[in-house]
């Protein structure tokens, strides 16, 4: 837990009741869930899993464009699927409609914990659906060692689409988005 960002991260529990977060397959001889769950309880977070988005292809059906805002995320064996993965050596790409133009002082993410999958990433955040009208906010970030990412706009920035952007190399992957005005 981080007071200071109001951050509250839990990547594992066990639940006695199925929901969402957790993969259908999972129940246990105990009649618990084991749960991936990283909705990290920022109340400012404005992404919901009901905006718009487009990408580039799937690495498979499993790991869609809509699974990088849908709330969970986790690094635990069996989750992997959780998150939205492009193509290998491919020209990835994400970009999401935030629905209208929002004035957003930080961008958290959260990645995978090998650094290639987020290698050579362009950041775009501004009001054009056309990404290259759109100012650069990131040039490969560099995550820290658990996955997490955050990009901090000061000062903040107005937009609607944000886009993520990167370079044939290994292959794309996207965790979670969570936007804050």
């Amino acid at each position: 837990f981080s007071s200071g960002h109001e951050l509250c991260i839990t990547s594992s529990v066990f639940s006695t009741d199925w929901f969402p977060g957790i993969p259908e397959n999972s129940q246990s001889a105990t009649a618990t869930y084991e749960v991936c769950y990283s909705s990290w309880a920022s109340s400012e977070n404005i992404v919901v899993e009901t905006m718009a988005t487009t990408s580039s292809g799937p690495y498979n059906s499993q790991r869609a464009k809509e699974l990088a805002i849908d709330g969970y995320y986790c690094h635990a064996p069996g989750y992997e699927a959780r998150r939205f993965d492009g193509q290998i050596r491919a020209n990835n790409f994400l970009q999401l409609d935030l629905g209208s133009l929002v004035v957003v002082r930080e961008i958290r993410l959260a990645l995978r914990r090998n650094p290639e999958t987020f290698d050579s990433v362009t950041i775009r955040f501004g009001p054009s659906s056309s990404p290259a009208s759109n100012e650069i906010i990131a040039q490969s970030p560099k995550a820290d060692p658990t996955g997490g990412l955050d990009i901090f706009l000061d000062p903040p920035v107005e937009g609607r689409y944000l886009y993520f952007k990167q370079a044939p190399r290994f292959y794309f992957t996207i965790g979670e988005i969570q936007v804050l005005p």
